[in-house]
């Protein structure tokens, strides 16, 4: 009898038509591989899913992340998942996301994408400012992104996200609140607003840590984030986590599937899983990629189990930035009683307004929302000091 495993699956298309200089995910722009990229992915859920012949799978979410998944065509989609659906079912009413950049080929795709089955579109937008758009070095203008998404909406997507990213070097509220009211006016179910990091490694870090652009301190990103929270409020958009604001009924499965600690399969290069406890990580490398699946092997880049004060660190770090803590669960997971050993701390919280009265979940506001990480450190401290780790 085969075991039954509830997960989330993530694809990892490595490809796009030019590199944004913020960004740190893995992609290359050699497009022409795309086919070849497509075969050894299927040969890779092949080689992976003959080592799990134990399980039998069932996906509720699919991702397509990138890179700029979007420039897959509908029959690329059809068979990846067709491909995919060999070994994991799909669940009745699954959520099938694919990320998209107005930039590329979108519009062209939008009708054969309903018929493969996609039924979430997530649109990097980032900025309907012209002139950020060009900072950001984006292959699209604010007109293009606004037609992406009426047209996508008039094509039959009833559930689209657009991702912002604000705090833009010299960005002003007005400027922000301008891109906030050209999404709100197109009336988007979900917005994800992220803060612009300076990631180690890429163009824009090498640029800031040289003089040649100046970042923003945190107290005026906190202003901003502040100002993005309550615009976005006004047009009842829920904050669930930190960065991701949601109509009813329009919260992403497959991200709360990570924040809820729960399991998924990753397949591609540099994408990440988690299985029984392992949490796995493939080559970050299209060449690696290709020539370990030549070989037969999965192509990862490491494997490593979760310790049990790894586990506690993940669960308060992940539920903590969305919905909440459930204590009913974390007291039984890890044998203890966090509201009596976090009193203190709690009641702290809630004096200042980060955290809500805690009862059934201990949750953050929307204040709380902005030092996330200085919260959890200090109960985790507290909670290693109790527990047997």
């Amino acid at each position: 009898m085969k075991k039954l495993k509830n997960i989330g699956v993530y694809i990892h298309y490595p490809f796009c038509s030019r590199k944004c200089f913020y960004c740190d995910f893995y992609s290359i722009t050699e497009l022409s591989l795309t086919e070849m990229f497509i075969d050894y992915l299927i040969k890779e859920l092949e080689i992976f899913f003959s080592e799990h012949k134990s399980y039998e799978f069932i996906a509720d979410t699919l991702f397509f992340g990138g890179g700029t998944p979007s420039i897959l065509t509908p029959a690329h989609l059809k068979l990846i998942m067709a491909s995919l659906e060999q070994y994991a079912k799909l669940s009745d009413n699954p959520e099938i996301t694919v990320e998209c950049n107005p930039g590329s080929r979108i519009n062209q795709h939008l009708e054969g994408y309903l018929d493969a089955g996609i039924n979430r579109l997530s649109i990097g937008v980032q900025s309907f400012n012209d002139d950020e758009l060009k900072f950001l070095q984006r292959i699209h203008d604010s007109e293009q992104a606004s037609n992406t998404i009426r047209t996508a909406r008039l094509a039959g997507f009833g559930n689209i996200n657009l991702d912002l990213i604000f705090s833009l070097p010299g960005q002003t509220k007005e400027k922000l609140g301008s891109s906030i009211d050209k999404a709100l006016a197109l009336e988007t179910d979900h917005i994800s607003a992220y803060s612009l990091i300076y990631e180690e490694g890429t163009p824009l870090h090498r640029g800031w840590s040289r003089g040649l652009i100046n970042k923003n301190d945190d107290g005026y990103e906190s202003e901003l984030y502040f100002f993005l929270i309550d615009e976005l409020a006004k047009s009842e958009y829920e904050q669930y986590e930190v960065s991701n604001f949601a109509k009813p009924g329009k919260k992403c499965r497959h991200n709360l599937n990570y924040w809820n600690s729960g399991e998924y399969l990753a397949f591609g290069p540099s994408a990440h899983g988690y299985l029984n406890g392992l949490r796995y990580g493939n080559v970050r490398d299209l060449r690696k990629y290709f020539e370990m699946i030549d070989n037969n092997d999965l192509p990862l880049d490491f494997t490593e189990t979760i310790s049990p004060k790894e586990e506690l660190t993940e669960t308060m770090l992940l539920s903590l930035r969305a919905e909440g803590l459930d204590v009913k669960k974390f007291d039984v997971k890890f044998n203890t009683d966090i509201l009596f050993v976090c009193r203190k701390e709690l009641e702290e919280y809630h004096s200042l307004g980060l955290i809500y009265p805690a009862g059934e979940k201990i949750r953050l506001t929307p204040r709380g929302y902005a030092v996330c990480d200085s919260i959890c450190v200090k109960l985790i401290e507290v909670m290693e000091k109790v527990l047997i780790m």
